[in-house]
């Protein structure tokens, strides 16, 4: 594969919904980069099946059988674009893929119907060298760079937090919990972006109250000589991601919450806690419940609220003459969250507690 091919896509083929795997997005955009500026039509693109090997990192001894699999996944992929406020088009991006046994050839033809996307472009289109994904790891970083690269000469862009997880394809239950697609997502494609790409990016949560409803990404240019001197062999590997349901995350947590607690804390009350501090940070907390000083009327009211002020978790020597009231932070900022809210939750476990006294 020649590195330094063009990828020329329409901007919004770019920033439509779909969901590849990371081999899939290298074959689509490997697939790309050999379409030229002047073609009307598409043709039948080749390959030699020992480069697509390559390309995919593929390592059982099966591999043509493994290829042929991952090509027939991707012709049953279909995604939607957006081609006006009235019509949304479903589309399929491989009308074929033959395979030349003895040749040792991979022929692939993109759908006729995306050819207002790829072909002929004069608009509203973004180019970039082949090289700058195909040393990316994760799926989300192919994304990520072509989604902020198309908006690189603006050097900003602001994008709705559910807009955008639907763009890269991160639409799974788990996902639901900020916390956790920050560090999965956003953090791994910030590091990978920078080490490999010409481009490198850093963003802002825009709230809305304690709701985190946009992205704003500052987008910045760096030169391939940078790039070349970034890139060392601790580089990040391809993230793995969890993909535990969703609900079964919800039932343990909130099963151990109240074996700790000997307290009763709800569903929802659960869920909302998850999608704010996510699972890592409730669990450094619930590993450490045994330390703090408890307040023994309502104690899922006192977890709760310090998972969510982050209090320092004390150390193993406790004075235990000290008074018995919440350890608050003295060595850094808090946290600031609505007085209301804090109010409304601890008025909901006095209840639950009171409902419990009554049985």
């Amino acid at each position: 594969m020649n590195k330094d091919y063009i990828v020329t896509k329409s901007n919004s083929l770019i920033c439509a919904n779909y969901n590849l795997t990371l081999q899939e997005q290298r074959i689509i955009l490997t697939l790309a980069s050999k379409v030229q500026p002047s073609d009307k039509e598409f043709k039948e693109y080749q390959f030699s099946i020992k480069d697509f090997v390559n390309l995919l990192d593929l390592k059982s001894k099966n591999l043509y059988q493994q290829l042929k699999k991952i090509t027939k996944e991707l012709m049953k992929k279909v995604f939607e674009i957006k081609i006006n406020e009235n019509i949304d088009k479903q589309l399929a991006w491989l009308c074929s893929a033959t395979y030349l046994k003895r040749e040792g050839i991979i022929i692939l033809k993109f759908a006729p119907d995306l050819k207002p996307f790829l072909l002929e472009l004069k608009t509203f289109f973004t180019e970039y060298k082949l090289e700058n994904i195909l040393r990316l790891k994760s799926k989300y970083s192919i994304r990520v760079y072509e989604i902020l690269k198309s908006h690189a000469y603006k050097k900003q862009v602001t994008i709705e937090l559910s807009d955008f997880k639907k763009m890269i394809g991160a639409t799974a239950e788990y996902f639901k919990i900020y916390a956790d697609f920050k560090r999965n997502v956003l953090q791994v494609t910030q590091s990978e972006i920078k080490v490999y790409t010409d481009i490198y990016f850093e963003f802002e949560e825009v709230r809305e109250g304690r709701r985190i409803v946009a992205l704003k990404f500052d987008i910045y240019n760096q030169n391939s000589q940078n790039v070349n001197q970034m890139i060392k062999e601790d580089t990040p590997a391809e993230v793995d991601i969890n993909e535990d349901d969703y609900d079964d995350i919800i039932i343990k947590i909130r099963a151990r919450i109240q074996t700790l607690t000997k307290s009763k804390i709800t569903y929802d009350k659960t869920k909302e806690l998850l999608e704010l501090k996510g699972s890592d940070k409730i669990n450094l907390y619930l590993d450490n419940y045994h330390k703090f000083k408890i307040n023994k009327h309502n104690p899922t009211g006192f977890i709760i609220k310090a998972i969510m002020d982050e209090y320092p978790i004390p150390v193993e020597e406790i004075n235990i003459n000290q008074a018995s009231k919440p350890i608050q932070s003295t060595n850094f900022d808090q946290r600031v969250y609505d007085d209301d809210f804090f109010d409304s939750l601890y008025d909901n476990f006095r209840e639950q507690d009171d409902k419990n006294d009554d049985k």
